[in-house]
């Protein structure tokens, strides 16, 4: 569930639902989450996720800094849209981060499911 957005704190949170490395679905009700549903309906490309991070820093902590934000330890973040600019294949008329605060990352490896963050708590 997004909590932040790259300049303000969300109403309401949004859900992202990503397969295949790309968002196919944005629910919520804050009104963000209407612009993203339409800009991606209009280009998917802009659902392409050009990033993926993990905050690690445990010094970290203002989320009205997205710098700052996406390095606070426990934190997912992720771009949307346009990674071209730094090595990527995807070239999209947008970019934008946003921060995963509280996140379960889990990935799968030969099958088998680890978990990397569970509810903001890091199993690293």
């Amino acid at each position: 569930m997004l909590e932040w957005a790259p300049t303000k704190r969300l109403r309401d949170s949004i859900e992202l639902d990503v397969r295949n490395g790309r968002v196919v679905d944005v629910s919520g009700s804050d009104p963000l989450a209407a612009d993203l549903r339409e800009k991606i309906l209009k280009n998917p490309l802009i659902g392409n996720i050009a990033e993926l991070g993990i905050g690690t820093n445990d010094k970290a902590e203002r989320p009205d800094n997205i710098l700052e934000t996406e390095k606070i330890l426990g934190t997912v973040h992720i771009a949307l849209g346009d990674n071209s600019s730094f090595g990527g294949k995807v070239s999209a008329p947008f970019h934008e981060d946003f921060i995963f605060f509280k996140p379960t990352l889990e990935v799968f490896k030969g099958g088998q499911k680890i978990e990397i963050i569970v509810d903001g708590e890091p199993r690293f």
